[in-house]
Formats: structure tokens, sequence, C-alpha cells
């Protein structure tokens, strides 16, 4: 895992079962400071902070929206790296705002912003018009957000 795809509020699944929410990235890139949220096999870690490097994380769900997104649909977007199960490219996701808690991705090898545009073209099928907030996370170690009016 790119700990690069990581921002505040993310919660990580780590290889000991523990979960942990990211607070912030490390000052070296090569960890990411985290507060212990569960830990089965040592509860005394819970609310304590510490440094997570890439190797410890198991799986990862990015932050929810927050009330700073208001009424909008929001989407995440990242960049997916090579592995035996799928090619290098960009993913977007829907992370609420969507009808009845519909999960709707989209993907593309080559773009952060292609996988954005058939992400709003799948919104555009199911009959949604309105704004999209997207938090692109596609750099390392930054967030962008930004909004798309009306989606025609």
């Amino acid at each position: 895992m790119e700990l690069g795809t990581f921002g505040p509020g993310d919660e990580l699944l780590l290889y000991d079962g523990s979960r942990a929410e990211v607070l912030a990235p490390s000052e070296d890139g090569r960890s990411i400071r985290a507060r212990y949220v569960e830990s089965p096999h040592d509860p005394s870690l819970v609310g304590t902070e510490d440094l997570i490097i890439a190797r410890m994380v198991a799986a990862f769900t990015p932050a929810p929206p927050g009330p700073e997104w208001g009424e909008r649909v929001a989407v995440v977007v990242y960049h997916v790296s090579e592995t035996e199960e799928s090619e290098e490219g960009y993913e977007a996701v829907t992370m609420g705002g969507v009808p009845f808690g519909a999960l709707v991705t989209a993907s593309d090898a080559e773009s952060p912003y292609q996988a954005v545009d058939r992400l709003l073209g799948a919104l555009r099928a199911f009959g949604y018009s309105g704004a999209v907030a997207v938090e692109d996370v596609t750099e390392p170690g930054s967030s962008e957000r930004y909004e798309i009016g009306a989606v025609e």
C-alpha cells in the first residue's frame, strides 16, 4: 500500500486485527501517524498514537464525507498501484450523497480526471443532475478538493 493514499480520518485495518484512524503523514513520508481505535490483541493501545508503516496495513476505508460536503454527492479519486490482481490506474468512488447508499465506482488507466468523468457518466445514467464534490488523493501526501457544478 502507498502511504500517500491515506489522509486524515481514513481508517486502517492492520494485519494484527487492529484498526487505526489516520491523523497525518509523517515528515519522512515513510510512515503515517495514526490513533488506535480498536486493538483486539492489546486493548491498552486504544486511544494511543503511533507511527504506522506500509507493511502493517492490510486494508483501508476512506474517511466518510464530513458536513462540509453538504448535500452534494461526494467522490474520492485515488491511484491504484499495479498488483497481480489489478493493473495500475485511477479509481473514483462515491462516498456519500447517492440515494439508498449505492456505491458507484469508475476507473481509468491513464488519468484521474477520466476516472471522475466516467463516474459522472454513471451518475447521469442514474438520473442525477446535482453538484459533485471531489477529493483527489492521487498525489502522495496531498489532497485536493474541488466541486463540479450540475452534472448534465
